[in-house]
C-alpha cells in the first residue's frame, strides 16, 4: 500500500501504521510495519514450519527488542536463578535488523556470539576481533543452521574477551561479508560484564 495515496478504505491501514511508529524498539517497529503491509510474505525467520533458530537465538534477539531508541550500550537480562544471563548489542551503521554481539553464562558456561537474521556459509572460519589497542585472532564455529557464529566456549572463549574488555569499539575482520566489517561499541563491556563473570566464575 502506498500510505501517501491511501484511501478511507485503507483507514484502519493507516492506524495499525501509527501504532506501529509508537514501537521504541526499531527491531520491533520493523517487524510491525512488515506484518501489516506484507502479510502474506515470508521472512528469514520463517521455513515452511521448520525451526531454524535455537532457544538460544530467540532469547538474545527478544532481549534486543526491548532496546531504547539510539542507545548503543549494552543490555544485561539475568535468570532468577541466575542460570542464563545475557549481554547484548548491536552493530552500529546498519538499519535494522542488525547482528547483535552476544555474552552468555549458561550453565556456568561462557559464551561469546555473533547473532545473524541470514545465515552465513562458511561452516568454520578465521575471524580478527580488532580493538584500538589489539587484534585477536581465532578460529570461530557456526551453529544454529548458520544463524549464530561463536567462539570457543570456557577457557579460550573467555581469553578472547578478556583481550576486547577494555577497548572502546570492536571491529569484526572475516573472509565472510556477512561478518566483515561489522563494528560494536563496547565502551562499557569492562563495567557490564561483570555480574556474567561473577556467575561463570572468571
Amino acid at each position: 500500500m502506498n500510505v501517501a495515496n491511501a484511501t478511507l478504505n485503507d483507514k484502519e491501514t493507516l492506524n495499525l501504521l501509527a501504532q506501529c511508529a509508537k514501537e521504541t524498539s526499531a527491531l520491533t517497529r520493523l517487524e510491525c510495519y512488515d506484518k501489516i503491509l506484507s502479510p502474506n510474505s515470508k521472512t528469514p525467520l520463517q521455513n515452511e514450519g521448520v525451526p531454524q533458530h535455537s532457544a538460544l537465538w530467540f532469547s538474545i534477539v527478544e532481549q534486543e527488542k526491548t532496546r531504547k531508541e539510539d542507545s548503543p550500550y549494552f543490555i544485561l537480562n539475568t535468570s532468577n536463578n541466575d542460570s542464563q544471563i545475557l549481554l547484548t548489542t548491536y552493530a552500529i551503521g546498519l538499519q535494522p535488523p542488525r547482528p547483535i554481539l552476544a555474552f552468555s553464562c549458561i550453565d556456568n558456561i561462557t559464551r561469546m556470539q555473533i547473532v545473524l537474521f541470514n545465515p552465513i556459509n562458511y561452516k568454520n572460519t578465521e575471524l580478527q576481533l580488532i580493538t584500538e589497542n589489539d587484534v585477536v585472532k581465532a578460529n570461530w564455529f557456526v551453529r544454529d543452521n548458520g544463524f549464530i557464529f561463536e567462539s570457543s566456549r570456557g577457557l579460550l572463549g573467555i581469553e578472547q574477551i578478556k583481550r576486547i574488555v577494555n577497548a572502546r569499539s570492536l571491529t569484526l575482520k572475516s573472509d565472510d561479508p556477512m561478518l566483515n566489517g561489522l563494528v560494536f561499541n563496547v565502551s562499557t563491556l569492562n563495567s557490564s560484564i561483570k555480574v556474567l563473570r561473577n556467575a561463570c566464575h572468571w
